[in-house]
């Protein structure tokens, strides 16, 4: 039986994928050239509007274990928490309308709503986690298991973060990361120390007792010094102190750092 459900912040971006050149498209040794003496023009990145959390791609079978037996399916697009893939596999779990149940039970056929509107199907006869309730709204918590590729991977935080910092036509401050948090709901959370702000994003929301910080950027006034991160990301200038917390550095503030690192410990040890 899993776990406590707490309210659902999340995030992402819808990315264009390239098409694979065609046998027939050449360039001349002029054009390619050119190209290449070309300085890259900056292009301005934009956060799509209530990303929410990782999309499924879908449409995607949920299963009671990994490789196990497919007991409900997701629409294409539904959003959806998830842990960080291991494998292939990932654990996900959702929110849904308890008008759909029989207390916990799902009847297979059932269709799967969530604020009325379907999200998926039960292949099979199965059991919700628990029930939930968020500024008065019930709901139940269902999951499983799914292969990571029904993951649309646009939508995860990291990439959309990673993305957003790869435009370089603009620094990364507290405003142009606005729309980055308010898409995904962060929270606005402890910085740690008395002259910073942090806002708090939270791992698999539905898959813990007790998640943990998945994504936590702080900032000073407006200028963004670090962000602690559960899982990796790459940005290129950008340092990573202590791999093992996953701290971006984005400040030259070396003696700062320091004691928001020192800090960022404190608190991690005191959250157990």
């Amino acid at each position: 039986m899993k776990k406590t459900a707490i309210a659902l912040s999340v995030l992402v971006m819808a990315a264009c994928q390239q098409p694979d050149a065609k046998s027939g498209d050449t360039k001349s040794s002029a054009d390619s050239a050119k190209k290449v003496t070309e300085a890259p023009k900056p292009v301005a990145y934009s956060v799509p509007e209530n990303l929410l959390g990782e999309h499924i791609d879908g449409p995607a079978n949920v299963r009671d274990k990994v490789k196990g037996k497919a007991i409900f399916s997701l629409n294409d697009q539904t959003v959806v928490t998830a842990r960080e893939p291991e494998n292939g596999w990932t654990e996900l779990g959702l929110l849904i309308d308890p008008t759909v149940a029989d207390g916990l039970k799902i009847s297979k056929g059932a269709v799967l709503t969530w604020r009325g509107k379907p999200v998926g199907k039960a292949l099979e006869d199965f059991e919700a986690w628990e029930t939930a309730e968020y500024n008065n709204e019930k709901s139940l918590v269902i999951g499983g298991f799914s292969t990571d590729n029904n993951i649309r991977k646009e939508t995860l935080m990291e990439n959309v973060f990673m993305q957003l910092a790869a435009d370089s036509s603009k620094p990364l401050t507290l405003e142009r990361m606005q729309p980055f948090l308010k898409s995904y709901q962060f929270e606005t959370f402890t910085g740690l120390l008395d002259e910073l702000q942090g806002y708090m994003y939270y791992d698999a929301m539905y898959l813990s007792p007790s998640p943990s910080p998945r994504f936590w950027p702080v900032f000073k006034g407006n200028e963004l010094v670090a962000v602690f991160h559960s899982r990796k990301i790459t940005i290129p200038g950008v340092q990573v102190s202590d791999p093992a917390l996953y701290m971006s550095v984005f400040t030259r503030d070396e003696a700062l750092i320091k004691k928001l690192k020192a800090k960022h410990i404190q608190y991690m040890n005191a959250a157990g």
